[in-house]
């Protein structure tokens, strides 16, 4: 059975339910969960940028350097890897659930609030991912 990671087995059983003993299938879930990190990679990215370097860059140079820096996400080795790779899902949803925590925990940390108002949507998607690969850490 291996490591214990329930939220990829769900996904894996869901696959398998959906198309059968085709890979073709699986490798389309591991694609679009791939894009829907380099996605969340961008918005990322966008954040830091914009809390960086708000007053020397203009708008649309922040943008482009966010695609770059997504692009870049989404064709390295170490990513794609994961993707060719049916057993690897959960290296995918780690890092989904992990850039969604993310997400939620830079903006009221932006603004110099101690409190987190999402804090209990940051938790879960904590959990969701060690649920996905127990070596995930924050």
């Amino acid at each position: 059975m291996g490591p214990y990671q329930p939220l990829s087995w769900v996904t894996m059983g869901m696959d398998s339910l959906i198309w059968g003993m085709n890979p073709f299938g699986y490798h389309l879930t591991n694609v679009v969960l791939h894009s829907i990190n380099a996605l969340l990679f961008y918005f990322l990215c966008v954040r830091l940028l914009v809390l960086a370097v708000r007053s020397s860059l203009p708008e649309r140079e922040i943008f482009i350097s966010a695609g770059f820096a997504a692009l870049f996400f989404a064709v390295h080795p170490l990513r794609v890897e994961s993707v060719a790779w049916l057993s690897d899902r959960h290296d995918i949803l780690s890092c989904l659930f992990y850039l969604l925590a993310i997400l939620l925990y830079i903006p009221p940390r932006s603004t110099g609030g101690e409190n987190i108002p999402h804090f209990g949507s940051f938790t879960e998607k904590c959990w969701a991912g060690i649920c996905c690969r127990s070596q995930l850490s924050f």
